[in-house]
């Protein structure tokens, strides 16, 4: 029997044909469509760091360290500058800054983690750019929840 492929590609060795077999299945070629690659078993180091590096979620990692470094070196004044007040709703730049905003080390550490726990799997799943997105269109949402 000649190997077979639904698209006319030659199979390679590392391949397995999976039988299926239809009502109307009369040849031999006809019961062999389905085309499994096999992977090799032992991974190696490379394999492990491209895989971690592909996925990690840098979007919110960026975000969490900022957070952290506005933390560390802001003052009080330049964060009543950058907190989201209601009476002040014209001072555009508030809606996205407020983000970067921590009352204390507990609200910042809270926020981090759960930013990390949830980072993974989300950006994994969703992308960068759509879990930026969300993530921007939160923190606005959030603001003008409080502006109401």
């Amino acid at each position: 029997m000649r190997d077979f492929s639904l698209d006319n590609e030659q199979l390679k060795e590392d391949s397995l044909n999976s039988p299926v077999t239809t009502p109307i299945s009369i040849t031999d070629e006809e019961k062999y469509l389905v085309r499994i690659t096999t992977y090799p078993t032992r991974l190696n180091t490379k394999d492990i760091w491209n895989y971690c590096v592909q996925n990690i979620p840098y979007f919110l990692l960026v975000i969490s360290i900022a957070e952290a470094v506005f933390f560390i070196a802001s003052d009080s004044n330049l964060r009543s500058l950058l907190r989201f007040e209601p009476r002040k709703r014209y001072q555009l730049w508030r809606y996205f800054t407020y983000m970067l905003v921590h009352e204390d080390f507990i609200h910042l550490l809270l926020n981090i983690v759960l930013q990390c726990i949830f980072a993974f799997f989300v950006e994994k799943k969703q992308g960068r750019i759509r879990v930026g997105t969300v993530y921007l269109a939160g923190g606005i949402t959030g603001a003008l929840g409080l502006h109401v």
